[in-house]
């Protein structure tokens, strides 16, 4: 049988493309031909198989989107499959609307590639849907820091959503929310590359706690109310607040080893890549969870979810309970390592999503077998 060759890009937003990609390739060897590129590199990003940057002057964006239209020329007739990522493709959309954008769509489909879109976040969310239906989200004005997030781009959104739905043989959303604005698509369970567990080490409960919060956006992650929470704890509690800003991964990996728990996202109703990581850790996490949305992750998932529910007005108690419960806390450290390599086990992502490469039109879910 013929080598499926698969190309993941053009982005790789929280390294989920990447192990993916990877994942792809170990378990698969003979069947998958998996490459990732990324023309948006960040510093919290892992190595890729290629990866481009362009700096930061006023015409490295000019720069960005003439390079990837000539590394899209040649791939075109390299790879057999796409997997897109964050709404974005080698043509990838602007706020003006030009005949430009996803100009790789169409001729993709001509030439009989098949195409996968996963949206991760805001590229599908749409803000004033958001702000009407739920009174908590990283959608309201004081949190969302883009100005030109408003019903214009709204409207942007949704016709680029129209265009992917219309143009890619399957569409994934990693954040339920998301399944609102994009009708047919599915959840996606992050896929991240297994964590070494932590050493062993004993501590006693009157041992200072060590809690980690690890925002890339601090409006978006809700860290000013996470700063709140901290300054009370430490009024009255032996703990060591940590916050992880601008450090690599691998750096950010040895500060997370060290944490007894990990407070996530608050505003956006699920948990982050971040959560993946050290739930697979065997650290617990506390994160918003938005209870409205879900009906959109299977059913033995939600009841076997061990994400700590806080939002901006329960943080603080919600610290200061689990502060207060050492023992709690480890339970939940071994639900957490559990639910991690059964729901977020790289390789049984992978070998689910090769599955639907070949029956595009299938469900993801219907190839997932949950690891034991």
């Amino acid at each position: 049988m013929k080598k499926l060759k698969v190309l993941h890009g053009p982005i790789n937003i929280g390294n989920h493309a990447w192990s993916l990609g990877q994942m792809e390739r170990k378990v698969a060897p003979g069947l998958v031909e998996s490459r990732v590129v990324d023309f948006f590199p960040t510093i919290y990003a892992q190595e890729v198989d290629e990866s481009y940057s362009f700096g930061t002057s006023p015409a490295s964006g000019i720069h960005r989107r003439l390079a990837m239209a000539v590394y899209a020329s040649k791939a075109l007739h390299r790879f057999d499959l796409f997997h897109f990522y964050f709404g974005k493709t080698f043509f990838p959309p602007t706020t003006r609307n030009t005949p430009l954008d996803y100009l790789d769509l169409p001729l993709l489909n001509r030439l009989g590639k098949k195409c996968v879109m996963t949206f991760q976040g805001c590229d599908a969310r749409l803000r004033m849907a958001t702000l009407s239906s739920n009174p908590i989200s990283a959608c309201d004005r004081q949190h969302c820091q883009n100005p030109q997030c408003d019903e214009r781009l709204d409207r942007i959104k949704q016709k680029n959503i129209s265009l992917i739905l219309k143009h890619c043989a399957h569409v994934f959303c990693l954040n339920p929310d998301q399944l609102r604005h994009v009708p047919g698509a599915e959840f996606l369970p992050y896929c991240l590359c297994q964590q070494r567990g932590r050493s062993k080490r004993e501590k006693r409960d009157d041992a200072p706690m060590v809690i980690v919060h690890a925002p890339t956006d601090r409006h978006v992650k809700g860290t000013k109310y996470v700063l709140e929470a901290f300054a009370t704890l430490q009024k009255h509690y032996p703990v060591e607040c940590i916050i992880v800003e601008n450090m690599s991964h691998r750096e950010a990996l040895q500060v997370y080893e060290k944490a007894d728990l990990v407070v996530d996202q608050l505003l956006c109703g699920w948990y982050g890549g971040l959560s993946v990581e050290v739930m697979q850790m065997g650290i617990p996490v506390v994160a918003y969870i938005r209870e409205s949305d879900l009906p959109f992750i299977p059913e033995k998932m939600r009841e076997e979810l061990p994400v700590i529910n806080a939002n901006p007005d329960t943080i603080t108690d919600v610290l200061v309970a689990l502060v207060e419960d050492r023992e709690r806390l480890r339970e939940l450290g071994r639900r957490s390592k559990r639910f991690a390599h059964r729901w977020h086990n790289p390789e049984a992502i992978a070998r689910a999503m090769i599955q639907l490469y070949q029956n595009p039109s299938g469900s993801f879910w219907a190839n997932f077998d949950i690891p034991g």
